[in-house]
């Protein structure tokens, strides 16, 4: 079995249903992601998680507030973890799953960058807090 710190536990929330021009999460969709977090706690303790919003834009409306640290994934970087989760499982297509090694593996999760800390540094970026 290939090695995961504890800190690799994730928590996405996907909005695909908000408009490009959207200019702020709503307080509704922050209210979301606080309950997901909050269900996630109650579920597994306080094990350490990562949280990631899928939406078009980093920009927190005046009442909306994330009771954790939340990172954004904007439409350019999820196309990009897109791309590269594509190209990992591509590496499965002609390998022989008894000669699989952890490994490999890993060198595959290196090389199509999709390490946890990765999802963090690489597809995401920190929540504007709204200043009006």
């Amino acid at each position: 079995m290939w090695y995961c710190e504890p800190s690799d536990y994730l928590i996405f929330e996907c909005k695909s249903d908000v408009k490009e021009d959207r200019e702020e999460i709503v307080k509704d969709e922050g209210g979301q992601m606080n309950t997901h977090c909050a269900w996630f706690e109650e579920k597994y303790g306080g094990i350490p998680v990562s949280r990631f919003m899928v939406i078009v834009t980093r920009k927190l409306g005046r009442a909306t507030h994330f009771t954790h640290d939340v990172r954004i994934v904007k439409k350019g970087k999820l196309k990009s973890l897109k791309t590269n989760v594509q190209a990992f499982f591509k590496e499965f297509r002609e390998y022989d799953f008894d000669a699989l090694s952890d490994a490999k593996l890993q060198e595959w999760i290196d090389v199509h960058k999709l390490k946890p800390a990765q999802l963090k540094e690489d597809y995401s970026e920190a929540p504007v807090k709204y200043h009006g």
